[in-house]
């Protein structure tokens, strides 16, 4: 028991000496609290919809020296530009194009696959019902018999007691259901 407490006792300090040595986000991070970045939902913000063709924003905000020279290029004449520094234009503006917002992803594989995996665990439930599914109904069907009311008969239906009331000469027949 003493050994127990013991090793106890060096885990807890292990992790505690492990926990004042580390920094203050691991520390955060490894009790739950995850630190996680802000958004100012007040300033215009930047997002790749088909149905949004033009962003609040462009996708780079902070750009190079390489970026600013060709933005100065930019405002001269395109037929200057080549294929590349145009494409690095849009690169600038936009995170994605058209085509690439409408490229099919492969989550319909996921959803076959749960659909699958569930068709499967119910074919499998099927079956085991099919073979021993009578068997557990004649089981719950005999133990039933067995525990009945004492005012069920075996068809389920209650018996019928009969009441006989005496009021002065005449004698009353009352049928309980």
């Amino acid at each position: 028991m003493l050994r127990l407490t013991a090793g106890r006792v060096g885990s807890l300090l292990t992790r505690r000496a492990t926990a004042a040595l580390s920094t203050s986000s691991a520390r955060m991070a490894s009790h739950g609290h995850e630190v996680s970045e802000t958004v100012d939902m007040s300033q215009p913000l930047y997002w790749d919809r088909l149905d949004t063709p033009l962003p609040d924003r462009p996708f780079k905000d902070i750009v190079s020296a390489a970026d600013k020279s060709l933005k100065q290029k930019e405002k001269g004449p395109w037929s200057q530009l080549t294929k590349e520094e145009k494409i690095a234009l849009y690169r600038l503006m936009f995170c994605q194009t058209y085509a690439e917002m409408k490229k099919p992803s492969s989550e319909w594989k996921t959803v076959m696959g749960g659909i699958f995996i569930f068709l499967g665990f119910t074919g499998l439930v099927v079956w085991w019902q099919s073979i021993y599914g009578k068997s557990i109904i004649l089981f719950l069907v005999f133990f039933r018999l067995q525990t009945k009311p004492d005012t069920m008969t075996r068809h389920g239906t209650k018996s019928r007691a009969v009441n006989k009331i005496n009021s002065g000469s005449v004698a009353f027949k009352l049928h309980t259901r």
